[in-house]
């Protein structure tokens, strides 16, 4: 298609004046024409000088395809490293609230489904992919909708840009925060127990006269000569199993988790391992999931493992002996029903209140009101007091969101319900970010550097 014709389809388009504009500069470098744009008038329309050097920097007659639509305009490269060929794409777009452009590279390469036009001048050609803006919000910026063209209902599991180059996810509602502290709390109460157990154990061997080294979830006890026969050693290893399994009470450890202890089993297997025949027992303590679906809706057993294992200590030297290890393990899972009772309890005392906060995304600060996205509390675990801090709880917010920036209008979300949300920012890529960077600090040196110098000539100290 030729240029005149081409045109008369972008008049039903509505493609927006300075799109245009960059569209015909990109015609001049690519198809070798003259269309009376000049690198002047393409300085005023963008924002800043590093956008505006990015762009011209561009090699666009290169450029074999270009996205196009109302408000953006992406040209995309074909480009070559090592034996790889990939495609390259940058996104011009208009901000809507300053009217100027702006430029950045996108991460991954944009498969929007288009309308495309050949245009060509004295055979050299380029194509042209129509889309809408939703196109371009979906597929090259990932964001679903755009509050300065739009007001939509906020959904959950989609993405709106807000501000600038922020976005908001809304996730879902207030469960997904208490499950994400479930989660977290799982593994405090799993390490707690652990500790317990390590310390149980510990003491069962000290009372037998042996001397304990504890660690979070294993008790070491050295004393095997390096001398010493395998069978022997196994020997050792069987009895240290056998006075664990003789005095371990674990009951208590079972219905502080929910379980029913009556229904508590124990069994013993003797695995051997390698040609010589080491012998390494665990002792298994399973409890079947509660009758109770409700409280348990997963159905996950209670499995402790207790092992006891040996190896060579590195350490060498008259007295360095090698190790006995008893390790505990419990399954993660088990730990939910108590993990959901902390939570039940902390509701409760009215732990979870929605306060008023200010959080920082670059240079976007986010005011709201939401729940606490850290916590720490004392909770007593089998009469020993432990505190339990949980960090990076999800957003969880309610009511007025005001977002605020120097650069931007003050935004206003709101949300009537409790309401998990996520901000971030559109991603970029990284190498392009620094390209901007050098293009403003050479503007920079440029501009300022007299004036420091002179400056800091007349700050210095005098020699003495």
């Amino acid at each position: 298609m030729n240029l005149r014709d081409f045109f008369e389809v972008l008049k039903g388009e509505e493609i927006d004046p300075r799109i245009l504009t960059v569209l015909k500069y990109i015609f001049q470098r690519r198809l070798g024409i003259d269309l009376k744009v000049s690198r002047e008038e393409i300085r005023r329309l963008f924002g800043r000088y590093s956008f505006y050097k990015a762009f011209i920097n561009l090699k666009l007659s290169w450029a074999y395809a270009v996205y196009l639509s109302p408000h953006y305009i992406a040209p995309v490269f074909l480009t070559k490293e090592g034996d790889w060929r990939h495609f390259v794409s940058y996104v011009i777009g208009v901000d809507s609230e300053t009217g100027k452009l702006f430029i950045l590279k996108l991460r991954e390469y944009p498969t929007m489904e288009s309308r495309e036009i050949d245009v060509g001048v004295k055979g050299r050609y380029i194509t042209v992919k129509l889309v809408s803006d939703k196109d371009f919000w979906r597929d090259a910026l990932f964001y679903h909708y755009d509050l300065d063209f739009e007001s939509p209902e906020l959904y959950y599991n989609a993405v709106y840009r807000v501000q600038g180059d922020l976005l908001c996810s809304v996730v879902n509602n207030d469960l997904l925060y208490y499950s994400e502290l479930v989660r977290n709390l799982n593994t405090q109460v799993l390490w707690a127990i652990y500790s317990i157990l390590a310390r149980r154990i510990a003491d069962i061997l000290e009372e037998y006269g042996l001397n304990c080294e504890v660690t979070r979830n294993e008790v070491l006890v050295e004393g095997l000569r390096k001398s010493e026969s395998r069978e022997k050693i196994n020997r050792k290893v069987l009895t240290i199993a056998y006075l664990i399994l003789e005095n371990l009470r674990v009951d208590d450890i079972v219905e502080f988790l929910g379980y029913e202890k009556e229904r508590l089993e124990t069994f013993v297997k003797i695995n051997e391992y390698s040609l010589l025949g080491d012998k390494r027992p665990v002792i298994t303590y399973k409890v079947p999931p509660p009758n109770c679906w409700g409280e348990n809706p997963n159905g996950v057993n209670f499995l402790l493992d207790i092992s006891v294992d040996w190896f060579r200590n590195r350490i060498f030297g008259e007295e360095a002996y090698d190790v006995i290890s008893v390790g505990v393990s419990l399954n993660e899972n088990a730990c939910s029903m108590r993990s959901n009772k902390i939570v039940e309890e902390l509701k409760e005392e009215g732990f979870f209140t929605f306060e008023r906060t200010r959080i920082r995304i670059g240079r976007h600060v986010v005011e709201c009101e939401c729940l606490p996205m850290s916590i720490s509390f004392e909770y007593d675990f089998l009469g020993e007091k432990r505190v339990v801090s949980v960090r990076e709880l999800p957003l969880c917010v309610k009511g007025i969101v005001k977002i605020y920036h120097p650069e931007h209008q003050t935004k206003v979300l709101n949300f009537d319900n409790p309401t998990v949300v996520e901000f971030s920012t559109i991603r970029e890529d990284e190498g392009f970010l620094v390209r901007l960077n050098k293009y403003e600090l050479d503007r920079l040196e440029k501009e300022y550097y007299h004036r420091a110098i002179k400056r800091l000539n007349e700050l210095k100290k005098p020699e003495e």
